[in-house]
This record gives C-alpha cells, sequence and structure tokens, in this order.
C-alpha cells in the first residue's frame, strides 16, 4: 500500500484542490495535514485566527466523511513533516504552489532529506506567474496592461472532488481546531464578525451570485446598499476556489467588472513576489524620504472613530465591528489617514492587519501604497485624494451607511449629515446630537490638509 501526505498550507477546501485530488487518485492512503505556526498565529488578529479555526473544523468534517482525517500539528513545518514521513513511510509530500518565499525555503529543505515535494496550482486563478511578462520578458508594474496579459492566459481543468481519504493508520496523533484558542483574545473579536468555513463561503458565493452580481457595476460602491460579495475572507482562507468562481460567472458587464476586481489580488501577489521589498518600503524610489508627522493622536483618533468625519469614523467603526470595511471605505480612510493626518502609510496597513479577517499581506500592501500614491500605480498624487465630504454624498446618498455604525448622528437630516458641523444650534439639540460634545468636530480641516499634503509631494 502507498501512502503520501497532502500539506494544506494555502487552500483549506477539499473542490478544486488539485494537490489532494493527485494525491487520492495516486495513493491508497493519505495524510492530510494542518500545521500550526505558533510565531504566525502570535502576529495575527483574534479575528483572523477565529476564522482559521473554523475554517479547519469544517475542512476537518468534510475530510472525514470521505473516510479520513485532518490532522493538525504544531511546531516547525520541517521537523514535523519529515518525522511524520518517517513515521509512516511516506515519500512525497502533495502541497499548493506558493510564491511565499518561506514555504518555497522549507519545500527545498524537504528535498534536502529525500521528500519528494510535489507542489500543484489553486491558490489563484492564474498560478503560474513567471508567464504573465511584457514583450520584452520584463515584469508588469501597472494593473491593466497586466489584467489584458492574465485574461489571454490558458486556464487550468477544474480538479474533481476527492471521493475517499484513507489514513494509514487510526492512530496518527492530532490536534483540536480549538487549539488556535489561547492564540484568540475575546476583547479583540469582532462581534458581528462572519464565520469560516469551505460551506459558507459556498453561500456566501451562491447568495452573491443571486442578488448582488446583476447589480454590481451600479451598487459595488454604494455604502448604502453594500453590493460586494463579502468573499475576499474565503478566498485569502483559500475556503473557495477563484477558478470555479470565474468558472461559475455568465458573461456579462457585471461579471467582468467583478472578476477585474478578482484580478486586483493576483496582481499584488505578483508585485509582492517579484517585489518583496514593498512590504517595508515605497515602489516608487522619489517617495522613500517622505516625512510623516505621525501625531498619536490623530492617530488614536482615526482608529477609534473621533475625527468628526462621519464617513471615515463609521468605516472604522465597521472594521472593529465586523473585522472587515466595505472596499470603497478602505480607501477613504486610507486616504484620509495619510494624506489629511499625514500618518505614514505603514502604521495603516499595521492597523488593518491586527482587525482584518480578510487580511492578505500582498492586498493590504498593495492597496495601502496605492492609496497613498507611492506604490506601482502611476497616477499623481491628486488622483487618490479623495475628499470625505463629498465621497460620502456620494457614496451614501440615503445615510443608511453612516446611521448604521454611529447610531450618535441616526437622528441628523441627510442634509447635514456629511458635514454635521455647520448644522444650527437648534437642529442639532433636535438631532439630539451636540457637536463637540455628542459628536467631535472635525480635528482637521480637509482643504487645508490637502494644501500641505501637495507641498509635501511635491518636494519629492
Amino acid at each position: 500500500m502507498t501512502q503520501a501526505i497532502v500539506w494544506f498550507n494555502s487552500i483549506l477546501r477539499i473542490n478544486d484542490h488539485p494537490a489532494f485530488t493527485q494525491a487520492s487518485q495516486d495513493h491508497q492512503s493519505i495524510i492530510p495535514i494542518f500545521i500550526f505556526d505558533q510565531r504566525q498565529l502570535a502576529q495575527k488578529s483574534s479575528n483572523h485566527n477565529h476564522f482559521l479555526m473554523e475554517c479547519l473544523a469544517n475542512l476537518d468534517q468534510k475530510i472525514k466523511k470521505l473516510g479520513g482525517q485532518l490532522i493538525l500539528r504544531d511546531g516547525d513545518c520541517l521537523n514535523t513533516l519529515s518525522q511524520l514521513a518517517q513515521e509512516h513511510k511516506v515519500s512525497q509530500i502533495y502541497t499548493t504552489l506558493s510564491y511565499n518565499p518561506k514555504l518555497q525555503l522549507t519545500y527545498r529543505q524537504l528535498g534536502k532529506k529525500g521528500l519528494t515535494v510535489k507542489q500543484f496550482p489553486g491558490q489563484y486563478i492564474v498560478d503560474d506567474l513567471d508567464q504573465i511578462v511584457t514583450k520584452n520578458q520584463q515584469h508588469y508594474q501597472v494593473f491593466t496592461p497586466f489584467y489584458r496579459n492574465w485574461l489571454a492566459q490558458k486556464r487550468r481543468l477544474i480538479s474533481p472532488t476527492p471521493v475517499h481519504c484513507h489514513l494509514p493508520s487510526k492512530n496518527i496523533k492530532t490536534l483540536q481546531p480549538s487549539y488556535l484558542n489561547q492564540f484568540i483574545k475575546s476583547e479583540d473579536l469582532s462581534p458581528n464578525k462572519i464565520h469560516g468555513g469551505e460551506d459558507l463561503a459556498y453561500q456566501r458565493l451562491d447568495h452573491f451570485l443571486a442578488n448582488k452580481l446583476n447589480d454590481y457595476l451600479a451598487n459595488h460602491d454604494n455604502l448604502s446598499i453594500d453590493g460586494t460579495s463579502h468573499l475576499s475572507a474565503d478566498l485569502n482562507f483559500g475556503t473557495i476556489s477563484p477558478l470555479m468562481i470565474e468558472a461559475s460567472l455568465n458573461p456579462s458587464t457585471n461579471s467582468t467588472a467583478w472578476l477585474r476586481q478578482m484580478c486586483w489580488r493576483e496582481f499584488y501577489a505578483y508585485i509582492l513576489y517579484y517585489y518583496p521589498d514593498n512590504l517595508k518600503q515605497e515602489f516608487q524610489t522619489k517617495y522613500r524620504n517622505l516625512q510623516w508627522t505621525n501625531d498619536p493622536i490623530y492617530l488614536q483618533a482615526w482608529q477609534n472613530s473621533q475625527t468628526g468625519y462621519p464617513i471615515i469614523d463609521s468605516a472604522m467603526k465597521q472594521l472593529r465591528l465586523e473585522g472587515f470595511i466595505h472596499n470603497r471605505a478602505r480607501l477613504i480612510v486610507a486616504s484620509f489617514l495619510t494624506k489629511d493626518l499625514d500618518i505614514d502609510w505603514r502604521l495603516g496597513q499595521q492597523y488593518f492587519e491586527k482587525y482584518l479577517i480578510d487580511h492578505d499581506t500582498a492586498s493590504n500592501n498593495g492597496n495601502w501604497q496605492w492609496v497613498t500614491s507611492v506604490g506601482v500605480d502611476p497616477a499623481p498624487m491628486f488622483r487618490r485624494f479623495y475628499n470625505p465630504i463629498k465621497q460620502q454624498i456620494a457614496y451614501d446618498k440615503t445615510g443608511q451607511y453612516v446611521k448604521k455604525y454611529l447610531p450618535t448622528l441616526a437622528q441628523v437630516p441627510n442634509q447635514f449629515l456629511a458635514q454635521p458641523w455647520i448644522m444650527p444650534i437648534s437642529q442639532q439639540v433636535s438631532s439630539n446630537c451636540l457637536i463637540g460634545v455628542d459628536y467631535p468636530l472635525p480635528i482637521v480641516d480637509h482643504q487645508l490638509a490637502r494644501q500641505i499634503a501637495f507641498n509635501k509631494y511635491k518636494l519629492n
């Protein structure tokens, strides 16, 4: 009887999992394993770790229905896999192709120990990033030409779901998903967070396709309606196949627009793989000398929904309550932090990582640099300077988004909602919202901050 290890490290599902499928076809018994990295877990948010725990529990249930079990271990991946392979006379490890440098190093080290590591696609729609290059064999630095090339790439076939999974022994030591409780602080958990697992991921997809996709172009920026898919966490944890998502779309302008948004995730993974220094420094060298005020009072106000700008404060409230922010709102709050408050984009990047369930290192980094106008996108700085008042009027026309997250403003008439500080005192009294008492005054003047930021960028 032949046996192999399937290392679940990038995608936590059984549908369209090429490595799992191939292993089940090649071998009579399989050891599916996930390995906890304590150092990494300690750095992740409680929201992230809670979602991971639910994903692993659901994955274990699905594998058990196939006759197997998800083995959970903690410790060093190299030593854990080497020991497991030795114990069960395994020579082959099936896993998902990853562009994570740490994982690639582990793959090479396993090879030196005599183990064959077989890598399969599955994390992205187009997994072979090396194929996406310019005519001069250079790497793309701008999204639109990357997107055109990405669209032209041949898609792999969707892998069939395995029909069986048998362990070589019933006595393989395993941990429980509840192991993650030690890395979850209840006070840091968002009370209205979504829950994880492959089954829930496909429920979210079905709901989006049935109820939101046909109006995606009209509604995806509308904060009052929230026409987005809420699949970002599922894509990040690999509980849903991006290729299966693409295959489920019928040709339409709405489908094309949504698919383009999905491509951004793969573009940022591509950028960070080829330009790893982006994680800590600006892609554009001319902006690496930008000086930031980094006022701690301003930073705390931004984090705690006390800026006096309702669209900013409601978005940051959504982050704490749900571990999620609407994409349009992410752009607005990032612009405000960096260009209105003059705070280093890296501090925003870190704060998002602390709370976002869907935190993806490459996307988070790429988006923060994009909004700060220091990343791969060549657009001039003023194109990424969002006026919080105009943005609220344009994208929360009914005020539903702001009033949902800031109940203090619930009785404020819409004509004053984007600028509550201009309300006459009589209106403030009748709205039960005294500005400067119940809701703060703006901590900065946007027009003045805009001019200061323009001058700052011109000097670099």
